[in-house]
């Protein structure tokens, strides 16, 4: 018997995967020619994304550029967002519970991934954050 999904699990899992479909999109250099609507991520897809992937992603949501210097301000998203997309590209990956060792796991729970979401908490405390 097939199991049926609410239709709010259904909304909750198209956000999520239009996330990952970006991240992905952004981390295969496809932004000009994105997968299709619905494709299926394969497991090898999903593994090959590394945590420097995610980070680049998110610096670019956030400050606009890949590679923001210290001083940067983050002008374009708040740490609530960067915690969001973590939940949702997380969700799909095939290692979603196993910490990240370095070279596998889940990708969303690396240091560079929680460490890029509390400073920009730390600049959104004093200030220095999307309003």
């Amino acid at each position: 018997k097939e199991k049926k999904s609410s239709p709010s699990h259904k909304s909750t899992t198209d956000g999520y995967y239009k996330i990952l479909k970006q991240c992905m999109e952004h981390s295969n250099g496809r932004e000009k020619n994105p997968f299709p609507e619905r494709y299926k991520f394969k497991k090898e897809e999903l593994c090959a994304l590394k945590p420097k992937d995610i980070r680049n992603w998110m610096n670019k949501q956030v400050y606009g550029t890949e590679n923001p210097g210290l001083e940067d301000i983050p002008k374009f998203k708040r740490s609530n967002s960067l915690e969001h997309y973590k939940k949702s590209i997380s969700y799909f990956m095939p290692n979603k519970k196993m910490q990240w060792t370095g070279t596998r796991g889940n990708p969303t729970k690396s240091d560079e991934v929680t460490k890029l979401i509390k400073l920009v908490r730390q600049k959104e405390v004093i200030n220095q954050g999307k309003k």
